[in-house]
């Protein structure tokens, strides 16, 4: 499962990693009124606790089912007692009165139902106990939707698509440089296309794995589900890699997409792709939330996941029904894992590996499926937060060498090498790639390093780079040395920079030399300060080697003077060469990739 920041909290629906929705009030679609019709309360709770005593049959149904007891059929006619509970609330009541929809027990029957899966898992017969409370989890879901849901839904897909500017994929993907779409409360932002490094990287590593599962069990057809084609940047990647693979496998793909726009534009690349590249391409208009529980159970082999959940506040309105009582990336892989077929493989977002998102994954999630893969996806620099990081140790730096050499500063200027978009640089291999130099200077008040520091982050907001494209930050100073203040600032400048020059001369070594190759993971840290002459060595960024700083070109060269040219990403991105290895894990069980 590839995971972008998510809230592993009970709550509808998971943000998309770096989404911000402003709240804009634009003149749009009239929003309609939901009425209710109230029964009194004693009616409602009559039927509530007929809900709950059949899913006390089910869950003891579950229970069994863990233990080894054949149950399943238990499980089915409990959860059949509930549909018919609803349904009967439906036929004997006007349309109007939905109050036993939002006052289903969703938090209480989560919460139980994610005590059962801590017990299941690590059963003797978790294949069985998963497949149940698959099956369970996607009959709660589906019988439980509110009006609020499909009101919201609807809505959605009147909401109007805006105009933007040509993006940096040109016909590899939709929409321009991003997807939104106007809400009642603002602009919707859906996807932008810097995403397309993690789009390429994710949906080669799925395939690539799904594909070797398949041919593993001797068949040749594999079926592709994505969750929402966006920009149809991962849908385009997918059906290209079928093209390429060379793997003579029958390739299957299908989308859920619920705006009438977008789903037209996944219909429109359809229609362009032939039976030699994929054997068949199906659209599924409508929410996910509802299409999913209508398809047959194990019949995908690779499932791709990374839409934009919809909730109340797009419509203005404040949630009416309760949340569900267990995390939502639990209840979503649940009702995955049921239409996986046994070692299928599900792809989910993008996130850092650094943060604690990787242990909640690994306590929530890894226990459910064969095994949890978090696999690297070789982009530098993978958000704003880390190229500060990077920002902060470059100023740190000079912040040293100035105090160190008397150096007072008057205009600092940042210095960032920004990847040419169309290249992904191979995983480990160190080296900018094709880059593009870009710099700009403000007046500096103090050389002390938040001084230096806060100057440098207002430089990098105002240049606000692609955060996947930075693959080095610099900052060097021009100004007068307190030591000569009646000189003129050109001789003072002069005598600062020789001074400068003559420390790093002079010094036993660079200030924290490590400092590179302690940071590589996050952003390559370039100080563009020190001159050829001054700095004694540099660190290969590929072996990590202190070497003269006139050596290291040729010596990173060298590394990959027999290494064949990495091609466009709309040929192959090397995301999936990054995957380890699997052992001694049934194929009765499926694959969760991170």
């Amino acid at each position: 499962m590839y995971a972008a920041p998510m809230q592993i909290a009970p709550s509808f629906g998971t943000p998309r990693v770096q989404r911000m929705h402003s709240h804009c009030v634009p003149a749009q679609t009239p929003k309609p009124v939901l009425r209710q019709v109230m029964s009194p309360a004693s009616e409602v709770s009559r039927s509530l606790s007929r809900l709950l005593v059949a899913w006390q049959q089910a869950y003891r149904g579950l229970q069994s089912v863990a233990a080894g007891a054949p149950a399943e059929s238990a499980v089915d006619s409990a959860l059949s007692a509930m549909s018919a509970e609803l349904k009967n609330w439906q036929l004997s009541h006007p349309p109007q009165n939905c109050q036993l929809l939002f006052c289903f027990p969703r938090a209480r029957i989560g919460r139980e139902l994610h005590q059962l899966l801590q017990q299941g898992v690590a059963s003797s017969c978790k294949p069985r106990f998963m497949q149940c409370a698959a099956r369970t989890a996607s009959r709660l879901h589906e019988m439980a939707l509110t009006p609020q849901e499909e009101k919201m839904w609807q809505m959605f897909t009147t909401f109007q698509v805006e105009d933007s500017e040509p993006g940096v994929l040109g016909s590899e993907e939709s929409f321009g440089k991003h997807l939104h779409v106007r809400g009642t409360t603002g602009p919707i932002h859906l996807m932008q296309d810097w995403e397309w490094p993690y789009m390429f990287a994710l949906a080669d590593a799925g395939f690539q794995i799904a594909a070797q599962n398949v041919l593993q069990k001797g068949e040749r057809k594999l079926r592709i589900l994505e969750i929402g084609w966006g920009q149809g940047i991962s849908g385009r990647r997918l059906m290209n890699n079928a093209e390429e693979a060379g793997l003579g496998l029958e390739v299957h793909y299908e989308v859920a997409e619920l705006h009438p726009r977008v789903a037209a534009d996944a219909r429109r690349e359809a229609a362009k792709r032939t039976q030699a590249e994929v054997r068949s391409v199906h659209v599924h208009e409508g929410p996910w939330q509802k299409i999913l529980p209508s398809l047959p159970a194990e019949s995908y082999d690779l499932i791709f996941y990374d839409p934009l959940n919809i909730s109340p506040r797009y419509i203005g309105e404040k949630q009416l029904f309760e949340q569900w009582g267990l995390p939502t990336c639990i209840f979503e892989a649940l009702q995955f894992y049921r239409l996986l077929a046994p070692g299928g493989v599900l792809v989910q977002y993008a996130i850092s590996h650094r943060t604690s998102t990787v242990d909640l994954l690994r306590r929530q999630l890894q226990p459910l499926f064969r095994e949890l893969r978090l696999t690297r996806l070789g982009v530098k620099g993978e958000t704003l937060w880390l190229n500060a990081q990077g920002l902060d140790q470059v100023a740190r730096q000079l912040s040293e060498r100035l105090a160190a050499c008397s150096f007072r500063a008057s205009h600092l200027t940042l210095k960032l090498k920004i990847a040419i978009p169309g290249w992904v640089e191979p995983f480990k291999k160190g080296g900018h790639g094709q880059c593009e130099d870009v710099s700009r200077s403000t007046p500096l008040a103090s050389s002390e390093l938040a001084g230096l520091t806060r100057a440098a982050e207002e430089l990098f907001d105002l240049l606000k780079p692609d955060p996947v494209r930075v693959r080095g930050i610099g900052l060097s100073t021009r100004g007068a040395n307190s030591d000569a203040s009646t000189r003129s600032p050109k001789k003072a400048s002069g005598a600062a920079s020789s001074g400068l020059a003559r420390w790093l001369r002079k010094a036993d070594a660079p200030v924290e030399q490590a400092t590179a190759a302690a940071v590589q993971d996050q952003v390559e840290v370039v100080d563009l300060e020190c001159s050829q002459e001054g700095q004694k060595s540099v660190a290969c960024p590929v072996c990590a080697k202190l070497l003269p700083a006139g050596e290291v070109e040729a010596h990173v060269n060298s590394h990959f003077d027999d290494a064949p040219a990495q091609p466009p990403p709309a040929k192959r991105a090397r995301g999936a060469d990054r995957v380890c290895e699997v052992g001694g894990a049934s194929d009765s069980e499926c694959e969760l990739i991170s």
